[in-house]
């Protein structure tokens, strides 16, 4: 099945350039009192393991232009991060030495200190995102080892998913404000309740030429593919087709 944005509704694939169709996912961090061995508690922040997909389209779409900069350093650490991983990838098993091990080193080098240009303060103001309230990190999906086990429809598939350590930070309050579908299903999705409010997005079906490629090898045409997700309930489906 594949993984789709959870505030969007369109599914996450690997590209070449950014924003495409990459994306994150989002954990929330909460405060928890801490046990220590000195038989007393310290207040910590705690990540959560529920998480929901968050593509890079919706972050940007509504970060101001005076953060994009910051935007663009996350996007350069991610892109030295896939870098490093498919050299990587590509060496491994083999016996390497000489240019080729340092073509490896100087990846994982150009990684490292792009990883050292990242926030810890919210993407989108700037403001530390430690003030007692939850706050959220977006963590990318790790291109290299994800694009192994796509779905049929060349999306990333949500039951073969890693993730990679670039990430980026959203205060509570922007998180509530911006992306609102997410932020009220991970409140549910942490008391361990159903949602009583949720409503699945508008059933859309955007046709890429990697979407539609992969369809033709299926021997499946778009269709008869409407057709069977009209049969499985999608209902009314608005198709749109993205420019090659």
């Amino acid at each position: 099945m594949s993984l789709v944005c959870y505030e969007c509704n369109r599914d996450l694939e690997p590209g070449e350039e950014l924003p495409g169709r990459e994306g994150t996912l989002v954990y929330p961090n909460l405060q928890a009192l801490i046990y220590l061995p000195e038989n007393s508690y310290k207040i910590a922040y705690l990540q959560s393991k529920h998480n929901r997909s968050l593509c890079f389209a919706c972050i940007e779409g509504k970060l101001p232009e005076q953060r994009k900069g910051i935007l663009k350093a996350v996007y350069d650490c991610y892109e030295a991060e896939t870098n490093s991983e498919r050299i990587e990838e590509e060496q491994k098993g083999k016996w390497i030495s000489g240019p080729e091990h340092s073509k490896y080193a100087d990846a994982l080098r150009k990684f490292v200190e792009k990883k050292k240009t990242l926030i810890s303060e919210c993407l989108f103001c700037g403001n530390d995102v430690k003030n007692g309230k939850p706050f959220f990190t977006a963590v990318v999906i790790d291109r290299v080892k994800s694009t192994k086990h796509k779905s049929i429809y060349g999306s990333y598939s949500w039951s073969n998913l890693e993730t990679g350590s670039t990430y980026l930070r959203i205060c509570f309050d922007h998180f509530k404000e911006y992306f609102p579908r997410s932020f009220k299903q991970l409140s549910y999705d942490m008391l361990g309740e159903e949602n009583p409010n949720f409503n699945h997005a508008q059933n859309e079906l955007y046709i890429s030429p990697s979407f539609e490629k992969a369809l033709e090898k299926e021997g499946k045409s778009i269709d008869e593919l409407i057709d069977d997700l009209a049969k499985g309930g999608a209902g009314n489906l608005k198709v749109i087709r993205e420019e090659k």
